[in-house]
């Protein structure tokens, strides 16, 4: 009786250590999407992006037709940046990914960085894109993405 009480015991402790660690480690993450994150519009191209977008806290990305892009306070959670992220000016080239889940939708390339040594290549990073093509939204994670108030959302300008 008392070997199949340790076996019991044995298996409880068992299943609760691989619970405990799959929760340390974020094997169970969110499950729900964050409000503002979707799946990017169908058929999108190039053309569709060429614009400014803006985020609630003043950061700004623009994506220009020649493939270049500018950033304004952007982009955020550099470590090693020596500056604030309000004065951080960021230009390099940008390209729309082909969809796949294993990249961001926009990936930027940062050729210069003012406050960041961007060392001999370049810095990448990138946005993901929720919305509709008349109301478009570029969206990006600063710090653990299981935590949506970590979601930044930059919203597109009108045309001036």
């Amino acid at each position: 009786m008392g070997g199949v009480m340790r076996r019991g015991h044995r298996a409880l402790l068992c299943t609760l250590v691989v619970v405990c660690a799959s929760t340390v480690t974020g094997c169970f993450a969110r499950y729900e999407a964050c409000p503002g994150e979707g799946d990017r519009p169908d058929d999108l191209e190039v053309d569709n992006l060429v614009g400014t977008y803006r985020n609630p806290s003043g950061s700004s990305v623009t994506l220009r037709g020649d493939g270049t892009f500018t950033t304004v306070a952007w982009p955020a959670g550099l470590d090693e940046a020596t500056g604030t992220v309000d004065r951080r000016r960021g230009s390099g080239r940008w390209e729309l990914s082909d969809g796949s889940r294993n990249d961001f939708d926009v990936r930027l390339s940062f050729h210069e960085i003012n406050d960041y040594e961007v060392g001999p290549g370049s810095y990448g990073s990138g946005f993901d894109i929720s919305g509709n093509r008349e109301d478009l939204r570029l969206y990006a994670w600063v710090g653990d993405p299981d935590d949506c108030a970590n979601m930044s959302t930059f919203s597109s300008e009108p045309p001036a």
